[in-house]
């Protein structure tokens, strides 16, 4: 084996680097100036905590999360709200896990009971494979092209870097021991599948090296400390929740679906997440699927079946056969945190076989280089593959090429799903077509009341949806949905600010202040209810009350011009022309001369 692959020659990992980021450029070139989606919204865009790097108080807060959302300030520091740069950052992440998930491979390919077969002696080759297969991958778009999914990636590249300097220490190089630890408890305040980190280093101890070796006790040590640093960790996240609110409050994400239910529909979605990686048709930013809820429903017990039949199969031949069965064993593990009894909002997400996605290029890079001895055939053979792949990734690239686009895309594919529905209402509105973003929004609202298992979005749904009726005239269909959201068991400052705007809108004055009071005991910086606010106060003739609802308003958000302009004509109808002049230099600065027009012609006649 060439020198390169054995020192990690800086060069050449520079080149391969480079090479995956620059084919990743062209790959997801539509996507980079593509705006912002989804939950970019409400992590990048309308976070207002990520808008200094020294806020270090929010970044602790979300510890599970710190260098994600860090590295959100970083962008922001640099280039603001620009797409591009994100995006960017995201490929560059992406191409990084690749480079290590190429060095990991080759370390663990040269393991003393790997070391002299088939896939050991074309190593450097077999890892390339695997590494591009990695990058390629269309499944791995919704990492890339959704930013906020960078929390994905980053876990990722340390998980990669943890193992990649585990190995490197263990064959040898000791002192790789300390940024194999360093790299761990990065991928501990990355994301939660860190949490399967000291599992896998022991799989990887149990699976490539001989138990019987006289060092095995010293690694298995450095394991357990390893283990105990991890257990620390955990303490610190989430030992405060856990008193207080017991450990079931821990193992539980956004939903009240059952830890059974959860599990049972888990067991289908494993196999629907390998067909995704085998056939990558129907990706989708918002799969449907149903929530299974029996041991005797066909899809559940075939499922189990095959699931029993896999385990008994690497059982029987993991002595034989002990890169495939690691490579079982990996996909099962990598998903245990999203795919077992903690139940999560969503049944199913793409972005969770980041890593997961490994097992499958592994295994398949093994059976190629196995069953296949003639080196042109082989490398025709992962050519060809390898092209089909990328040619998938553009075609998914291109859904991500516009909010409309994504979730039009998506809509085709889970039209049945409420959230998806909404989404896409959501899109248009943002695009200022409100009667596109209508039709879809009340469509949103029936399918939730038909489907039921209400959740926390379902709140968002019925809001925005009464809100929708409101103003259609339909004062009947509008005042039920706001019925059903007061049953639901659910809180959301937004459909606080909501209900109390259809209020507002109805002329019930009293019910509207007390939803944006709620609004801003849950969010004291509530800029829109302060707002609100003031205007009703300013109806009441309470004018000083009126004037500190709307100062603090543009205190929370200084570009707010609608909060301005009504400060300055309640400041002109108290004779307070000075202010009101004020506010109007604040408006021109903030380009709105429709508000400056009104509130010109206000001032000019208080002057006469």
């Amino acid at each position: 084996m060439s020198n390169f692959y054995q020192k990690s020659n800086l060069k050449e990992l520079v080149l391969l680097f480079l090479t995956f980021f620059g084919c990743g450029c062209l790959l997801y070139y539509v996507t980079l100036h593509a705006e912002f989606n989804f939950d970019d919204n409400l992590y990048i865009v309308g976070n207002r905590d990520i808008k200094t790097i020294s806020n270090f108080q929010y970044f602790w807060d979300n510890k599970t999360r710190l260098i994600g959302f860090y590295s959100f300030a970083l962008n922001y520091y640099f280039s603001a709200f620009d797409p591009f740069v994100y995006r960017l950052t995201n490929l560059f992440i992406h191409a990084l896990s690749a480079l290590f998930c190429f060095l990991f491979t080759l370390r663990l390919l040269q393991t003393p009971l790997i070391s002299g077969t088939i896939a050991s002696q074309s190593a450097k080759y077999l890892s390339l494979f695997v590494a591009v297969l990695f990058f390629v991958h269309p499944i791995q778009s919704e990492v890339v092209a959704y930013i906020t999914q960078r929390f994905e990636a980053i876990a990722g590249l340390f998980y990669f870097m943890t193992i990649y300097f585990y190995l490197t220490a263990r064959q040898g190089t000791k002192l790789l021991f300390i940024p194999a630890i360093a790299a761990m408890i990065a991928c501990m305040f990355s994301k939660e599948i860190s949490y399967t980190l000291i599992p896998m280093l022991l799989l990887v101890e149990v699976t490539y090296f001989d138990f019987n070796s006289e060092k095995k006790t010293i690694y298995l040590s450095l394991l357990a400390v390893g283990l105990g640093i991890v257990g620390a960790l955990l303490y610190m996240f989430y030992g405060g929740k856990i008193i207080s609110a017991g450990l079931g409050s821990v193992l539980r994400l956004e939903t009240n679906v059952s830890r059974l239910d959860y599990f049972l529909t888990q067991l289908y979605v494993l196999f629907y997440y390998l067909r995704l990686l085998i056939i990558p048709f129907g990706l989708n930013i918002d799969h449907d699927i149903m929530l299974r809820t029996s041991f005797a429903d066909p899809v559940v017990l075939l499922s189990l079946i095959l699931h029993l039949t896999i385990i008994f199969f690497v059982l029987v031949n993991y002595h034989k056969r002990r890169l495939p069965c690691f490579c079982v064993i990996w996909y099962y593990l990598t998903l245990s945190v999203t795919s077992s009894f903690i139940p999560i909002k969503d049944l199913a997400f793409e972005h969770r076989l980041y890593l997961s996605s490994y097992a499958l290029y592994l295994l398949l890079a093994y059976l190629i280089f196995s069953g296949t001895r003639q080196p042109k055939l082989r490398g025709t053979l992962c050519a060809i593959i390898i092209l089909i792949l990328a040619g998938f990734t553009v075609q998914r690239a291109n859904a991500w090429r516009s909010e409309i686009n994504l979730w039009s895309d998506a809509y085709s594919k889970s039209p049945q799903k409420p959230r998806t529905s909404f989404n896409l209402g959501m899109a248009y509105r943002r695009a200022g077509n409100e009667l596109e973003a209508s039709k879809y929004i009340l469509k949103a609202a029936d399918l939730q009341i038909q489907r039921g298992n209400y959740d926390y979005h379902s709140l968002i749904i019925f809001s925005d949806a009464a809100s929708v009726y409101i103003n259609q005239g339909d004062l009947t269909k509008g005042l039920d949905l706001i019925k059903r959201i007061s049953l639901l068991p659910f809180t959301n400052i937004d459909t606080y600010h909501n209900i109390g705007t259809i209020f507002y809108k109805l002329g019930d004055y009293k019910k509207a202040q007390g939803y944006f009071e709620d609004t801003i005991k849950a969010n004291p910086c509530h800029a829109e209810a302060l707002n609100n606010l003031g205007v009703i106060a300013a109806k009441d003739n309470a004018y000083d009350q009126a004037l500190s609802y709307l100062s603090r308003a543009i205190a929370c958000k200084p570009d707010y011009a609608n909060a301005r302009f009504n400060l300055a004509m309640i400041s002109l109808s108290t004779n307070n022309i000075i202010a009101g002049q004020e506010q109007l230099r604040a408006i021109k600065y903030l380009n709105r001369p429709d508000l400056e027009e009104a509130l010109s012609a206000k001032i000019a006649h208080r002057q006469k």
